[in-house]
């Protein structure tokens, strides 16, 4: 009797928990049953069938080649699963499958200029009622034009009215804009560069005679005001002697596109995107939608372009969506993940959401951030977003749309780990840590930042940012073990590390920064923090810098090798702040020792660490000190991708 009951109970567990497959396939079709001989064509299919498989797990397998979808994934809540009869979605992985989030257009040639036309007022172009900002050609990145294509303009004067501003504009461009009519005039836009931000709006008006441009919409604050000769801007989607792979439009109706020289008109496989996003996933509070897995997929070419309302400043591009959209969510997991050539942000883990994992993926070409955690500002703690992995993923090449985007940012969002990730190309910061300016209360605490190499950051076009950019009270955040280089500013402020206002609580050690064109550490304001056995290097202005004074103890600094090429060490107020200095190695390439700059610090070594460069990190030639001092060796190799 024992044993019938055993039996019975195995195969009952077995039928309710043996996996169901669904197959999808490029030759498809969403009327089909979904098994291998009758598969169908896209996710949304896939997820009517799997829906109605709730007690077992599922495995979506999607083939290899070129997929296009119009419309978003949408799930919620009933297609919630537990951790033993979960969904997870498998692209083929020697040949993944790709997403195209647009439609495809067959080019003519006009053989006159040898550009290409792609016609867009054919019925499949309807969605066009909003710019166009996103082109792949044979699955690559295609940029809208920009005057000028390498540099900048500035303004040669600024009027302001009311909802209203007008910008006189130098000669090369007045001539430029000549062409257009009262019209297609409105479908060129202007982004400006203001400090940490942008300001980004379409032209209403250009009058020839005057040399002007007329903007409308709302008034920003004063301190993002335009200064003639000084606020740099260029133009987009402006009709000029193209560069191969740019494009541009005058009305919906038409685009123009120079190809590049190994493209054949033939041969080119164009879309266009006409959605904005790829995956929403939604649940509710108290039914969050729980274990889906989405492995071995690329999302290509989505997001329409920028609203004609334009962009009103707004620090990190904060309220700019994404393509992959995660809100009341637990246990989801994005593995080896490509998103390519968006128009928004990659991925944002946004409201309610905890144990979310992104690994092994790559977010490049994009126009705003890599991946949002959290929200930017959160009254109650109970549904905040917490305990996201971002481990071993390439980020490349953002803020392409909204330069003030950051690579990765963590909004009022904790226990967050952010580890082994290469994250280069943003004109802003890398990573971003906190939304509370000051010592208001924060939930942005207990974060982790590790392993992870950040580098060609700034790129000398906005100023006020970091490698790492912290805000707010950040108690438990760790920040270690990371390479930080090439961070660059346009006018101030590029700086490796960067505790702005209110930073606190933070324990930043073992970190490498260099080559910075301010210094590699500054801390605006902010108390208790811990600067520990780090290497800050090669930077321009200084290696260590401060900025408002304080009664109580802003940090503690030990064990820090500090190398400058002079005696301008520190800056600002660094010498004036309350900090404990112990232990700290000193080394000036010209050779001249500031002891009257050091007086007030105890234990301090003036020693050669005789730093020799190795791949994309330093390291330390002299034993002395490791000898001498209490430094303790740092293993640089283990920092960025595993992969």
């Amino acid at each position: 009797m024992i044993r019938i009951v055993f039996l019975f109970c195995f195969f009952v567990s077995y039928f309710a928990f043996s996996q169901h497959v669904i197959y999808v396939s490029i030759l498809g079709n969403d009327k089909n049953s979904g098994s291998i001989k009758s598969p169908v064509y896209s996710l949304q299919a896939a997820f009517k069938i799997a829906q109605n498989k709730n007690n077992q797990p599922v495995d979506i397998k999607v083939s290899g080649g070129n997929y296009v979808f119009t419309n978003e994934l949408n799930l919620n809540e009933n297609i919630s699963r537990t951790e033993n009869t979960k969904i997870r979605v498998i692209g083929d992985p020697k040949n993944r499958p790709v997403l195209f989030g647009g439609n495809r257009i067959v080019p003519v040639i006009n053989k006159q200029t040898q550009e290409w036309i792609l016609n867009t007022n054919k019925s499949e172009f309807s969605s066009l009622s909003e710019p166009p900002q996103i082109i792949s050609v044979n699955g690559k990145q295609r940029m809208i034009s920009k005057f000028p294509s390498t540099d900048f303009l500035t303004p040669l004067g600024v009027k302001y009215y009311d909802k209203k501003f007008v910008v006189k504009i130098p000669e090369s461009l007045n001539n430029l804009l000549k062409s257009y009519n009262k019209t297609n005039i409105k479908n060129v836009y202007v982004t400006f560069f203001v400090k940490w931000t942008n300001i980004i709006r379409y032209i209403e008006e250009h009058n020839y005679e005057d040399s002007t441009i007329t903007f409308v919409g709302n008034n920003f604050p004063d301190y993002y005001n335009i200064v003639p000769l000084k606020t740099h801007f260029y133009v987009n989607n402006v009709e000029k002697k193209l560069n191969n792979g740019e494009w541009y439009y005058k009305d919906l109706n038409e685009i123009i596109y120079k190809p590049k020289n190994d493209e054949v008109i033939d041969e080119a496989v164009i879309y266009l995107a006409s959605t904005n996003k790829a995956i929403t996933i939604t649940g509710k509070p108290d039914h969050k939608v729980s274990f889906l897995e989405f492995e071995n997929i690329e999302f290509n070419t989505i997001g329409k372009g920028l609203e004609k309302s334009g962009y009103f400043p707004y620090q990190s591009a904060a309220n700019i969506d994404a393509a992959i959209e995660l809100n009341y969510s637990n246990n989801i997991v994005l593995k080896n993940i490509k998103v390519d050539n968006t128009s928004k942000s990659a991925i944002w883990i946004k409201d309610g959401c905890n144990d979310i994992k992104i690994s092994k993926s790559n977010l490049q070409n994009l126009g705003a951030s890599a991946i949002k955690i959290g929200v930017p500002k959160y009254g109650s703690e109970a549904n905040i977003t917490k305990n996201t992995s971002i481990i071993d993923n390439r980020i490349f090449g953002g803020g392409q749309l909204y330069p003030d985007a950051a690579g990765v940012i963590i909004f009022d969002s904790f226990l967050n780990t952010v580890s082994h990730n290469e994250i280069s190309n943003f004109t802003y910061s890398g990573i971003s840590l906190g939304w509370v300016w000051g010592y208001g209360k924060s939930f942005a605490h207990s974060n982790t930042v590790s392993y992870n190499h950040i580098f060609n950051i700034g790129q000398g076009t906005l100023d006020d940012l970091g490698g790492i950019y912290t805000l707010g009270i950040s108690n438990g955040t760790l920040i270690e073990n990371n390479i930080v280089h090439d961070v660059k500013s346009n006018e101030y402020g590029g700086w490796g590390i960067f505790a702005d206002e209110g930073s606190s609580g933070l324990e930043i050690k073992n970190n490498l920064i260099y080559n910075c064109s301010s210094a590699g550490f500054h801390q605006h304001y902010g108390k208790n923090n811990i600067i520990e056995n780090n290497i800050f290097a090669f930077n321009s202005l200084a290696e260590l810098e401060a900025t408002r004074i304080e009664e109580h103890l802003s940090l503690t600094f030990t064990r820090n090798i500090v190398v400058h090429k002079n005696d301008n060490i520190f800056t600002q107020n660094w010498n004036s702040i309350r900090k404990k200095t112990d232990n700290n190695i000193y080394f000036i390439l010209d050779n001249k020792r500031s002891i009257n700059l050091l007086q007030n610090e105890s234990n301090v070594f003036f020693l050669n660490p005789m730093l020799k460069k190795n791949k994309f990190y330093y390291l330390i030639g002299n034993n002395d000190i490791f000898k001498l001092t209490k430094f303790k060796k740092i293993d640089f190799s283990k920092v960025g991708i595993t992969q």
